[in-house]
């Protein structure tokens, strides 16, 4: 048995399998494009406390060079948040880009308008151990290609820095990535946003 259908303005003949086929490729498609709708954080605050992070985790060495490196810049984070109790509690957030280009100064205004600041290593390494609970974390968050459009832009030690990946861009690295970069703050920046930060 053939169908036969208008498709864009032209008349086609399919069987029932390639038809059924067809409608079960749409439909896992549009399912699965609304599962990543919905598992998107872009514009959402997440909230971080210090309670959640299982320190035993990054006490011992990582075989992996990634790993290890996130490791240790999480451990210096612990230590400073254990000191100073601005770190223990708060959300933070990925905004959805709706601009062309922006300097620095004008993603802290930015920021600043939404009651928040731009975020400094110390509160993404803390944001990033909140999320790794089991082995395959370390993997999704060191190793694995991170989906995301945009890269982030956050204060780093001494300068500014991209995290993460930016499709955007053609880039292919993890969501832990980190470039550090002192030139962004003479320049305008088009394929970032500023991570958000607020106090609790």
């Amino acid at each position: 048995m053939r169908i036969t259908l208008f498709v864009n303005g032209h008349e086609m003949s399919f069987s029932e399998d390639a038809l059924t086929k067809i409608v079960s490729e749409y439909l896992s498609t549009k399912e699965a494009t609304h599962e990543k709708e919905k598992n998107r954080i872009e514009g959402k605050w997440i909230s971080v406390n210090f309670t959640e992070i299982s320190e035993e985790l990054f006490k011992q060495a990582r075989g992996n060079q990634r790993q290890e490196e996130t490791r240790r810049t999480i451990n210096e984070a612990i230590a400073i948040a254990k000191k100073n109790e601005k770190y223990r509690n708060f959300e933070i957030q990925i905004p959805e880009k709706r601009w062309k280009a922006k300097s620095f100064r004008e993603m802290k205004d930015f920021a600043k308008r939404q009651n928040s600041r731009v975020a400094n290593w110390i509160e993404v390494a803390l944001w990033w151990a909140t999320q790794i609970k089991t082995e395959n974390d370390w993997h999704r968050m060191c190793d694995v290609e991170e989906d995301a459009e945009w890269y982030k832009v956050v204060e780093w030690k001494n300068t500014l820095a991209y995290i993460g990946n930016c499709t955007s861009d053609g880039g292919r690295v993890p969501m832990t990535e980190v470039f550090e970069c002192g030139y962004l703050n003479r320049i305008q920046i088009c394929d970032s946003v500023p991570i958000l930060v607020k106090q609790k």
